[in-house]
């Protein structure tokens, strides 16, 4: 018994000791730093993941904070203002949430607690699966192998991004309290605890709700048919289950709310592969490799790949569950898991390849078709190459199951001169090998803010000003850079929680584009104005390091003008107040609102426009070119001089499209073909007799190149476009690469290229 404690404790802080190895780096600041995914993952790469990282640290931290703070108001955040459920744009991560929420009493530093959640899951999963194999096998030694695999497994390293996977700690645990119950070997408190472990894990992440919802079902079936299952297990587990199960409908409402008003909507299904085709790219996807750890470099590939002595291990595994089989004790649990884990691991293989597949030249739907009709949420899962996540959880263990099958099979023999166990040969050769195919790597870390005191400062002095929603400014148009700026507001955004109107989310609110557009005209002073009735924004942030040299002149001569009153100054930024008058957030109950209204917000009709020949006429140029930054397109606000002759309004002023006048415009290239064709939002209501300027965000093709720029007007009525009697007008432009040696957002062809990325993070 007491070698037996030995061994726990020994293998205990040898997983631990591990978990600080990779973590060593991290560990040194966390309250500062964050995983490198540039150094990681290659500069294309790891620039692309950064929002996600620092979006996810304010999820975290929202989270935290309205749980403590406002839970009845938890999913309206404080981002994206004044938008409603704003949460239910993206994972809500409660039950990752939980993990660290006793720690918010003593800080409330939302770096520091997310890589303490990063760090915490890491134990867990760690711990979990080292129980999970223990009671399978008895075997202390192959539970800690098969926690050190858990650990190391490449999709970890994939998802570093997604603290909401990477949560997929309890697994190994539910699944061993899940057997337990149903082989009737369950203790006094198994229930309870898979109520509470599993409750964590469904509210964690929707992405591992249905796989762990999907692995569930494989184990209850498997066990039905293998052993004569009774009533009593099943309503056990059934009462340990429902409990989770309506907690996931209930904070699923506010989802299904804006599913219904069509802010969430469903994901576009790829085209139907062959199924040679598509089983090769999974193939490619999660292909067993033997390359040494210490060999890949400090960029690590983005891979899902399954180690290949794993993956041996593993089949080994199959085989002898198969051929061996056994109606009591550790065999018939042995002989179980190995099997429902297969089966889970092939399952996940065929969601991966789609809602259907070519098969003779018949499409052939499949599970994740079905599951899209009839399951609540599902159609909206964007990445089906994540189920990969659960072969990356349940290959460990199966490979511990393989070990444990080869020593039983070599039993207590010796090799013969020297009398050494023939166990321990395999025990070590398994180790050997594993430490030389596993990628162990240690994270680098890098500052999570750049000039870290200088902005804690600044916000700091916003906290302290008088309560009020706030706009950052600039507030960039282009993709590439709006989301990298924007999610540096939302991690700001916890130094004091005030609302903001800046924000990024898989998911945005309508009236987001809007607003955004809306202010790329301040400071002037009738943009002022209309955005001051648009919201009640109080306070404009303006970060004068990053707007160009006309832009910051802007916001000086404010102060002479007399319009903004300037309450903070450092050598950086300043923060203005927008005076309070009887106007001020007249709009904003339509702009919140989802119901579909019959006039624009000024009062303008959503009616066809009946226009004789020659209504008008459009002007445009554009100044400068197009620039393509590799992982982003940089577009620019074509300068649009729209003269109305008619006798009414033509609207174009509203979030909501229907009824709009709105610019269409189509790139063709050298051979006259139409490459692009897009509409882009006036943003302004163009008034009868009038000729009004209006400055279109237009975005360029993803090539570089020569084409002409054709421009006309177009009305939407009824979800179809229709053009307006005025003559199009053409530009010749350029489309250039840039920022290949400076910008952040660039083409690494060891990256590969924007489209292979771009799918492979989504």
């Amino acid at each position: 018994m007491k070698s037996s404690h030995a061994a726990l404790i020994l293998a205990s802080c040898m997983l631990l000791v591990l978990v600080a190895y990779m973590f060593a780096p991290l560990l040194r600041c966390l309250d500062h730093c964050f995983v490198d995914l540039v150094s990681l993952h290659g500069r294309g790469l790891g620039s692309y993941e950064l929002p996600d990282t620092r979006l996810n640290v304010w999820i975290l931290a929202w989270v935290q904070h309205g749980l403590l703070a406002q839970p009845l108001e938890l999913f309206n955040a404080n981002v994206l203002y004044p938008a409603r459920n704003i949460l239910a744009g993206s994972e809500h991560m409660i039950g990752l949430a939980v993990l660290t929420l006793p720690l918010r009493l003593v800080t409330t530093n939302a770096v520091l607690l997310y890589q303490l959640t990063l760090v915490l899951s890491s134990v867990i999963l760690v711990a979990t699966t080292f129980a999970l194999v223990r009671w399978l096998t008895g075997s202390v030694w192959g539970a800690a192998l098969a926690g050190a695999m858990a650990l190391l497994m490449p999709w970890r390293i994939a998802e570093l991004t997604h603290l909401q996977l990477l949560g997929a700690h309890w697994f190994p645990l539910i699944w061993l309290l899940t057997l337990r119950i149903l082989l009737g070997e369950a203790q006094r408190w198994d229930a309870i605890v898979l109520s509470v472990v599993l409750s964590l894990q469904l509210l964690s992440s929707y992405y591992l709700a249905y796989m762990l919802t999907f692995s569930l079902a494989v184990v209850v079936v498997l066990v039905a048919i293998q052993t004569r299952l009774k009533h009593r297990p099943i309503r056990r587990l059934a009462l340990a289950a429902v409990g989770p199960y309506l907690l996931l409908v209930l904070v699923s409402v506010p989802y299904l709310q804006r599913r219904a008003s069509g802010e969430l909507f469903a994901t576009p299904e790829p085209e139907t592969a062959g199924g040679a085709e598509a089983m090769a790219a999974i193939w490619r996807l999660i292909a067993p490799s033997f390359e040494a750890g210490w060999t890949q470099g400090p960029t690590v590939v983005y891979s899902y790949s399954i180690p290949l002595v794993v993956g041996v291990l593993a089949l080994i595994a199959l085989i002898f569950s198969l051929t061996r089989s056994s109606s009591e004790g550790k065999s018939l649990r042995m002989g179980i898991a190995a099997i429902a884990f297969w089966v889970c691991s092939l399952g996940a293989v065929v969601m991966m390849l789609g809602p259907e597949i070519l098969i003779g030249g018949v499409a052939v739907k499949l599970p994740s078709y079905w599951a899209s009709q009839f399951v609540p949420g599902f159609s909206s899962l964007r990445a089906p190459h994540r189920w990969t996540i659960v072969m990356g959880l349940a290959f460990p263990v199966l490979a511990s199951l393989g070990m444990a099958y080869l020593e039983r099979g070599v039993g207590e023999r010796k090799i013969t001169r020297v009398g050494i166990p023939l166990q321990l040969m395999v025990r070590i050769l398994v180790a050997l090998l594993l430490l030389i195919n596993l990628p162990w790597h240690q994270l680098p870390a890098q500052e999570a803010w750049k000039d870290r005191e200088r902005i804690i400062s600044t916000y700091e002095a916003l906290r302290a000003l008088p309560y009020g929603p706030v706009v950052e400014v600039p507030w960039k148009l282009d993709a590439s850079a709006y989301v990298q700026q924007d999610t540096r507001y939302m991690l700001a955004s916890t130094l004091h929680w005030w609302p903001i109107l800046n924000g990024f989310t898989a998911y945005l609110p309508p009236s987001f584009k809007f607003l955004r557009r809306t202010a790329q005209r301040l400071p002037e002073e009738d943009a002022i104005g209309t955005f001051s009735r648009l919201t009640d924004v109080r306070w404009i942030v303006v970060h004068l390091d990053k707007l160009l040299g006309s832009e910051a002149m802007a916001w000086r001569n404010v102060l002479a003008r007399g319009d903004l009153r300037r309450a903070y100054e450092d050598n950086q930024t300043w923060i203005f107040e927008i005076p309070r008058h009887s106007e001020t957030g007249m709009w904003m109950g339509k702009l919140a609102s989802t119901e579909v209204r019959a006039q624009t917000l000024k009062g303008l009709p959503r009616l066809p426009l009946k226009l004789s020949a020659n209504a008008g006429r459009i002007e445009a140029r554009l100044p400068g070119r197009f620039h393509y930054r590799g992982m982003g397109r940089s577009g620019r606000s074509v300068e649009l001089r729209v003269t109305n002759s008619s006798a009414v309004d033509w609207p174009g002023f509203d979030y909501q499209t229907e009824g709009l006048v709105e610019l269409r415009y189509k790139f063709l290239d050298e051979g006259d073909r139409v490459v692009k064709t897009e509409t882009a939002a006036l943003g302004v209501d163009i008034p009868a007799r009038t000729a009004t300027w209006a400055y279109p965000f237009v975005t360029p093709p993803v090539r570089q190149g020569k084409y002409r720029l054709r421009l006309d007007l177009v009305q939407r009525i009824g979800g179809t476009l229709r053009t307006l009697p005025l003559d199009s007008v053409d530009l010749d432009v350029e489309v250039t690469q840039v920022g290949t040696g400076t910008n952040p957002i660039y083409n690494d062809p060891a990256q590969g290229t924007l489209e292979q990325l771009d799918g492979a993070k989504r």
